[in-house]
């Protein structure tokens, strides 16, 4: 059976021309990793006609695509003292001091995005390269306008190229972070 994969453009073309056969739309529940792999494995186990045409809702999505290469979510929390914004002395500001962070997460992202993988992107993320990922992506803190914060979350996410080893990643991520929270 030869079955091939259909992207956006294909799909609008499709919809221009006369068919002949019934259009089913397959979705599968693999957002963060590569959608082909599912629509094979799927497309293998069902008996379709031939010249079947399945249409892979990712392969627009760009940087998606890249999720499956491996992954460190961290959620940090920065503990401060709560006190009223008019009396900010008596306390210390959580949100600012994670600012301070932003600073360490900024230099963790130069620094992955540096290193180029060998593999090649997914042409529809228009990447002349696959690059590791660093990204701060929730920040969150305060009770109030007029109360200094004693809590600061931020969730920080790593994408990491197919080269390289996420425990590994993990523990020079780690004890760089902690040599930085040490010094500052």
């Amino acid at each position: 059976m030869k079955c091939r994969v259909c992207d956006k453009d294909n799909l609008e073309k499709l919809k221009q021309e006369s068919l002949r056969f019934n259009l089913v739309f397959l979705a599968t529940t693999d957002e963060e990793t590569d959608q082909k792999d599912q629509l094979k494995f799927i497309s293998s186990k069902l008996k379709l006609p031939k010249d079947t045409i399945i249409f892979d809702p990712d392969t627009f999505a760009g940087g998606v695509t890249i999720g499956h290469l491996g992954c460190l979510q961290l959620d940090v929390t920065v503990h401060g003292r709560s006190a009223h914004s008019a009396a900010s002395h008596f306390g210390v500001n959580a949100v600012e001091q994670a600012g301070k962070l932003l600073e360490f997460f900024a230099g963790e992202k130069k620094s992955q995005e540096a290193t180029l993988s060998k593999q090649t992107p997914f042409p529809s993320s228009k990447a002349k390269h696959i690059v590791s990922r660093c990204n701060v992506n929730m920040i969150s803190g305060g009770i109030a306008p007029n109360v200094i914060p004693d809590i600061c979350h931020l969730t920080i996410d790593y994408r990491f190229i197919p080269e390289k080893n996420v425990s590994a990643e993990k523990v020079g991520i780690f004890k760089r972070f902690e040599h930085f929270c040490h010094k500052e």
